[in-house]
């Protein structure tokens, strides 16, 4: 589920979308957008090199605290000093130093836009299909990372590191892969925009799998418009998945969204699914008793989405739901995945490139592995997952086929596309929190926007293993969820919330790097 165990993270890009006011100051790094930067580049203002090296003096500053990366490139600052002369012309020890045979899809199409690929990002190991008992954002290779709006804090999964990075600006923007939320997720804790794209629009060669039928490599991002530059670049068919081929807008620049937002939301007619809502507050659900703040500020942005003309239908609701959630309880919706983690690997591991020392070659492989490498932290963090997944079904067999084809009327027609349909609406909107449910399992887009924060007076709620889950100031987010291949659709509907609320402005990291560009030029 991982670009090598871990998201790759970049730092600018060749293209452009937008302009913006000539400045002497340099921008600051930790809320900076692509416009701004492509602009301070076009002038001369500073160099890739410059920004390369304040990059990595930003990462030094905090990330023996923070543990979000888990390498940098050695070769950023020559590949930043080759792009300045044109210009003037799965954290686990396991497949350590495994190579693949050449790039990723998603990332040579990065390379081949300008991007500068500054290294890897610490994520939850195996995408936290490992271990019954380990946490968010740990891996034996990276350690454990944690976000930075409370000490300690969770920085959700498995694209933890991911989300870390972009939140405060260590470089421009990252990617990540998403199964069950693991874009999304982060994205909410992490007070940055996070894509989950429709599965088959992001190519998914030479990407660490998790389920070839539910994972979507999207972009993390601190704005919508910088998250839909990466999607139209990475975005597009590849012969090397399959799944890419079907793409009704194989060549949509998502960059050009209606920017109207007023106009938007005049159009608007947005769906809230009640029935979902109902079982994120449940107390079987809610176990922590930490939905209220979220469920506030949610429909406070419903209120002010009204009042600016969106039609809402409050009562948009999932037909099947019931039976999700029968399928949820008792573990069948989840055999899909199990299943498929069993088979994806290996067929990923067949491509990596031969070594001296033999690497595994199957998943049974990995976790005899694991369980013998001192340093997997085994057995206080234990296999029960892989476990599960090698005792699950044979991933061909009729039973997940099965399984597959309800998974996918359970979110499409019995659930997200039924309720958009019946409905006539256009999006429909969830605290990101109860956004990955029913949304994965049928590979529809959503994309998280920041919503808002807990209040100063949320009890602090620490895990067994140290890690702060809810506490005053840790950030959570809105998501936009629609019908597959709709993102042009969802990314109008997500700016025009993002520019009504500027929310992401209000947030307060407790660390942040203090280098900038002017400490690098000047």
């Amino acid at each position: 589920m991982r670009l090598s165990f871990v998201g790759i993270w970049f730092l600018c890009f060749s293209l452009t979308y937008a302009s913006c006011s000539n400045t002497s100051a340099f921008p600051e790094l930790s809320e900076a957008d692509l416009s701004e930067l492509q602009e301070g580049l076009q002038q001369g203002q500073f160099t890739s090199v410059d920004l390369v090296k304040a990059y990595l003096a930003r990462i030094q500053e905090v990330n023996t605290a923070l543990h979000a990366v888990a390498e940098t490139n050695p070769d950023a600052l020559t590949i930043a000093q080759t792009l300045d002369e044109e210009r003037k012309a799965a954290g686990s020890y396991a497949l350590l130093g495994s190579k693949v045979p050449h790039d990723s899809t998603v990332v040579a199409k990065l390379r081949a836009a300008g991007a500068i690929i500054l290294g890897k990002a610490n994520l939850s190991q195996w995408a936290n299909a490992r271990s019954s008992n380990t946490t968010n954002g740990w891996s034996a290779y990276g350690g454990q990372c944690s976000a930075v709006y409370y000490p300690n804090q969770d920085p959700s999964g498995s694209s933890s590191g991911s989300a870390v990075i972009s939140s405060i600006g260590l470089a421009f923007a990252t990617l990540g892969t998403d199964t069950i939320g693991s874009v999304l997720s982060p994205s909410d804790v992490n007070n940055v925009v996070g894509i989950r794209p429709t599965v088959g629009l992001t190519s998914r060669h030479l990407v660490i799998p998790f389920s070839l039928r539910q994972d979507s490599v999207g972009p993390l991002a601190r704005t919508v418009k910088d998250a839909a530059a990466m999607l139209s670049v990475i975005a597009g068919p590849d012969p090397a998945d399959n799944y890419t081929t079907v793409n009704p807008h194989p060549d949509l620049d998502y960059t050009k969204f209606d920017e109207d937002y007023n106009t938007t939301l005049k159009n608007g007619r947005i769906g809230i699914p009640a029935n979902i809502l109902e079982v994120f507050t449940a107390s079987w659900f809610d176990t922590t008793n930490t939905s209220g703040p979220v469920m506030d500020a949610f429909y406070a942005a419903v209120n002010l989405l009204e009042q600016h003309g969106a039609t809402v239908n409050h009562n948009a609701n999932y037909s099947r739901l019931d039976e999700y959630i029968t399928g949820y309880l008792d573990g069948s919706i989840s055999n899909v995945v199990l299943a498929d983690v069993a088979y994806d690997i290996p067929e990923y591991l067949n491509l990596l490139q031969p070594q001296a020392t033999p690497l595994p070659q199957t998943l049974e492989d990995i976790r005899n592995f694991t369980q013998h490498y001192p340093l997997e932290d085994y057995p206080d963090r234990d296999t029960a997952d892989f476990d599960m997944e090698l005792a699950a079904p044979s991933a061909s067999s009729a039973e997940i086929w099965a399984q597959y084809q309800l998974n996918l009327q359970l979110g499409g027609a019995g659930g997200i596309v039924g309720a958009l349909d019946n409905n006539n609406l256009d999006v429909l909107i969830v605290p990101t929190q109860a956004s990955p449910y029913v949304t994965c399992i049928a590979g529809l887009p959503a994309i998280s926007v920041p919503l808002g924060f807990y209040p100063s007076s949320q009890p602090v709620l620490e895990s067994s293993r140290g890690l702060i889950g809810t506490a005053p100031g840790i950030p959570f987010g809105i998501s936009f969820i629609g019908r597959a291949w709709s993102e042009q659709t969802l990314l109008k509907y997500a700016y025009a919330f993002e520019q009504l609320t500027q929310v992401r402005k209000s947030g307060k990291p407790y660390m942040l790097p203090s280098t900038e560009l002017g400490d690098i030029v000047g």
